[in-house]
C-alpha cells in the first residue's frame, strides 16, 4: 500500500511539475484587479498543469492497480471534476459572466449528491437526527456549491489555496481510509502530488505563475465530493464534520469576512480585498507569511479531524463547535487589529 501511494503521487508530481513549467511559457495571464493582491502581471495556467497531474493520478491508478476499487461512479465524479476545470480554463482565457458561472456551478452541484448518495444523520453524541431525504440533497448540494467557490476565494496569496489543499487532501487519505470510503481516499489522493508539482513555482512573494479558476474550481471540487463522500457512506454517518473542519480557516475567513461586507452595506458581487489574508499583505506582511499561518491552521484542524475520527470524538457536537468558536475567536481578534482599507 504504502509503495503504490508514493508511486501514484510520484506520478502526480513529476506530470504537475512538467505541464506547469510549460504553462509559463503559454502567455495566459491574470492582470491585477480590484480584488488582486499582486501588482504584476503573472501567467495563470497553473491550474491545468494540477488538472492533468489529477488526470495522470486516476490513469495510473486503472492502469498499474487495476484491483483498487475505482466504480463507474468515481469516474463520474471525476469527470464532473474536468468540466469545472473546463469552465475555469475558459474563463481564464476568455472571461465568463460570473451568474453564468454559477449557474453551471449550481448544475453540477445539484448533481453530485445523486452519486455520491446524501449524508445520511446529524450526529449529536449518543444522539443521530436521520436527514429527511430533500432536506439533505438541499445541504450537500449547498456544500458543493459553497466549498468551490470559498476555494476560488481564497485563491489570492501566493501558494495559499494549494499548501492548505495539500494539507487537506492528506488528511481526506487517512480520514478515508480510517472510515473504509474510497472516493475519500481516492480524491484527497490525486490531489497530493499534482499540488506538490505546483507549489514551487506559486509558493514564494514573487509567484511565477498562479493557478487561475481552472485549478481553483477542480481543486475546491474535489475536496467538496471527498468531504461528502464521507458521511454519505453507509458506515459513514458519524464523519459528517469531517470536512466543516478542515476547512475551517477557510470558511471562516470567507463567511465572516461577508458579514462584514454586509454589515458595511457593501454589495457581495462587487470585487473587494476584505478578506484576512488580503488585509494582512496589505498591512505588510509577506505572501509567503501569510500562507505558512494558513498552513498551520489548517494543520491543526487536520490534525483535529483525524484525531476526532480516531477517538470517535467526531460523533460530538461540541467537539465539532469548538473548531467554530475557535475560528471565529482567531478571525475576530485580527479583524480588530488589521485596517479595513483597499
Amino acid at each position: 500500500m504504502n509503495i503504490m501511494f508514493t508511486h501514484i503521487t510520484l506520478i502526480g508530481f513529476f506530470v504537475a511539475l512538467a505541464v506547469t513549467g510549460f504553462a509559463i511559457s503559454l502567455k495566459i495571464s491574470d492582470h491585477p484587479d480590484a480584488r488582486s493582491s499582486h501588482s504584476t502581471v503573472t501567467p495563470t495556467a497553473g491550474g491545468f498543469g494540477i488538472v492533468m497531474g489529477a488526470f495522470a493520478v486516476m490513469f495510473a491508478l486503472s492502469k498499474f492497480y487495476p484491483n483498487f476499487e475505482i466504480g463507474t461512479d468515481i469516474h463520474a465524479l471525476f469527470g464532473l471534476g474536468l468540466l469545472l476545470a473546463a469552465l475555469g480554463m475558459i474563463d481564464d482565457v476568455f472571461g465568463v459572466p460570473t451568474s453564468v458561472k454559477f449557474l453551471l456551478i449550481g448544475i453540477i452541484s445539484v448533481a453530485v449528491p445523486l452519486i455520491t448518495g446524501l449524508p445520511l444523520a446529524l450526529p449529536l453524541g449518543e444522539t443521530v437526527i436521520q436527514f429527511p431525504d430533500p432536506l439533505a440533497h438541499i445541504g450537500a448540494a449547498l456544500w458543493i456549491f459553497v466549498v468551490i467557490n470559498v476555494m476560488n476565494f481564497m485563491d489570492g496569496a501566493n501558494g495559499l489555496m494549494a499548501l492548505t489543499a495539500l494539507i487537506i487532501s492528506i488528511a481526506l487519505v487517512v480520514c478515508g481510509l480510517l472510515g473504509g470510503v474510497t472516493t475519500a481516499a481516492i480524491f484527497g489522493l490525486i490531489l497530493i502530488g499534482p499540488l506538490i508539482g505546483f507549489l514551487p513555482y506559486n509558493l514564494r512573494n514573487k509567484a511565477k505563475i498562479f493557478c487561475g479558476d481552472t485549478g481553483s474550481l477542480f481543486i475546491g471540487y474535489i475536496i467538496a465530493v471527498a468531504c461528502l463522500a464521507l458521511p454519505a457512506h453507509p458506515y459513514g454517518e458519524r464523519l459528517l464534520y469531517v470536512g466543516p473542519i478542515l476547512l475551517m480557516p477557510f470558511l471562516t475567513d470567507s463567511l465572516l469576512t461577508m458579514a462584514v461586507r454586509l454589515r458595511r452595506g457593501e454589495k457581495l458581487t462587487t470585487p473587494h480585498r476584505r478578506h484576512l489574508y488580503q488585509r494582512s499583505i496589505i498591512a505588510g506582511r509577506s505572501h509567503v507569511t501569510v500562507t505558512l499561518i494558513y498552513g498551520f491552521l489548517a494543520l491543526i484542524c487536520a490534525l483535529g479531524a483525524v484525531f476526532g475520527g480516531v477517538s470517535d470524538m467526531l460523533s460530538s457536537w461540541a467537539y465539532f463547535l469548538g473548531f467554530v468558536v475557535l475560528g471565529m475567536t482567531i478571525y475576530l481578534l485580527v479583524h480588530r487589529r488589521l485596517p479595513l482599507r483597499d
